[in-house]
């Protein structure tokens, strides 16, 4: 079976853009995957050898990707938080 010039023009094209809109995914999902934030909380408690919360104690948090630095001092209970 042939397809006349015309079916063979219009199945032409659409691989062609089926093909280009699959390439522009691809493109686009990398990307995205650069763009991509990552942030968290690290929250805890420090205790004592007897489970007391050990206020004033100071700690630092390093980025050992980027070598930042965040430091903190837990309350009263012993309670820290790295935003």
């Amino acid at each position: 079976m042939h397809l006349c010039s015309t079916a063979q023009t219009k199945l032409g094209f659409l691989r062609r853009l089926v093909v280009a809109v699959m390439l522009v995914l691809a493109l686009l999902s990398g990307v995205c995957a650069q763009q991509t934030v990552t942030s968290g909380i690290l929250r805890g408690r420090i205790e004592d050898a007897g489970g007391g919360g050990v206020g004033g104690a100071s700690l630092t948090a390093t980025n050992l990707e980027t070598n930042q630095k965040q430091s903190a001092t837990t309350d009263s209970e012993g309670r820290y938080r790295f935003p």
